[in-house]
């Protein structure tokens, strides 16, 4: 394996220093850009081959860390293993039922008929799932010193995890018939929510680093996830505060560095609520499939950033002059997609980051 110095050819020093001073809001001369090319593309299975490609922890481990060493990182990205077991992750652990799609999706199945069955269903951690993550958590941290940063897997929101326990439509009209049914299953979830970032984040503290980084691959100079309530965007702006800025709060509170995932066009109208959280010092914002030109979302990001909370963007390599041009550098950041190293090195030598 190469060593992170090698990889990041001495920047990682000043990589810290820029995104220690973006999650803090300060000043900045440039967008800061995080570039990654060169990812190897994910396999095409079917049946047992599918099955394996989630399930066997050491050749998981041995993919992707072959795909860090191939990997080249521009501006602020750094080499990072994204504890991969789906964006279902965590109902898996809470024991539904799981479907294997392909490569890079896994789908979660309701594991009980009705709420009054999901008060009583028993979150538990030690299910399969539950072995598989942490196995590929602790493998990933044995290999991590002098070679990549490791996140945390995708523990997902409390409607969201509630959701997948016992079904969205049921979960949407049981918030209108039975709210406060609905808030203590809330509760049990949000605290099985925090008892697995604390065995991860106790896993992280028994390793060699001290740092950490989420999914998105934003470094951050204390503990960090991003935050989500992607089910909200099915919910009004009461609703999103009675139910989910508690639980949004209390997890921000519980780490250093809390990014808040901010996921699609309907999901605007709790904006405000978002930026009313005060430990909430960055978000991520993804319009959502058909709404990516960001060029439609000026007003957002001006609002975001006006609001003094750091911003996380997805460009591609030919929306970075109109960021440049629009806005303030000042806590913005953007993970660019698509670019070959011809394109990242030219957008470096814009004089947007360190090459």
């Amino acid at each position: 394996m190469a060593t992170l110095d090698e990889t990041m050819n001495g920047r990682l020093p000043g990589i810290r220093e820029d995104l220690t001073n973006w999650w803090n809001h300060g000043p900045q001369d440039r967008p800061l850009l995080l570039i990654t090319t060169d990812s190897r593309p994910l396999p095409e299975l079917t049946g047992d081959a599918l099955e394996r490609w989630w399930t066997d922890v050491p050749a998981a481990l041995e993919w992707r860390m072959k795909n860090l060493d191939e990997q080249h990182y521009f501006g602020a990205a750094v080499p990072c293993h994204y504890i991969d077991l789906g964006a279902s992750a965590m109902p898996a652990v809470m024991g539904c039922p799981m479907e294997y799609v392909n490569a890079d999706t896994i789908w979660a199945h309701p594991a009980c008929a009705d709420l009054d069955e999901a008060l009583e269903f028993p979150l538990l951690t030690g299910n399969r799932y539950h072995a598989i993550l942490r196995a590929l958590t602790e493998g990933s941290l044995a290999r991590a010193p002098g070679h990549h940063f490791v996140t945390p897997w995708a523990l997902g929101g409390v409607t969201d995890n509630a959701a997948a326990l016992y079904g969205t439509e049921n979960l949407l009209m049981d918030m209108l018939e039975d709210p406060e049914k609905v808030a203590r299953l809330l509760e049990r979830v949000s605290d099985f929510w925090m008892a697995c970032w604390e065995e991860f984040q106790g896993l992280l503290r028994a390793s060699e680093s001290r740092s950490g980084i989420g999914w998105c691959g934003v470094w951050a100079p204390g503990s960090t996830f991003p935050l989500q309530e992607d089910f909200s965007y099915m919910i009004s702006a009461g609703l999103f505060r009675e139910f989910c800025v508690p639980h949004i709060t209390r997890f921000a509170r519980a780490m250093d560095c809390p990014m808040y995932h901010l996921d699609g066009a309907d999901a605007l109208k709790h904006l405000d609520a978002i930026l009313g959280i005060p430990e909430i010092k960055a978000i991520q914002w993804q319009p959502g499939a058909g709404r990516e030109r960001l060029d439609q979302w000026g007003d957002v990001i001006r609002k975001i950033l006006d609001a003094g909370k750091s911003l996380q963007l997805y460009a591609a390599p030919d929306e970075i002059p109109w960021l440049m041009k629009s806005f303030h550098p000042r806590g913005l950041a953007a993970v660019v997609l698509g670019a070959d190293r011809d394109q990242a090195r030219a957008l470096m030598r814009g004089g947007v980051g360190r090459v």
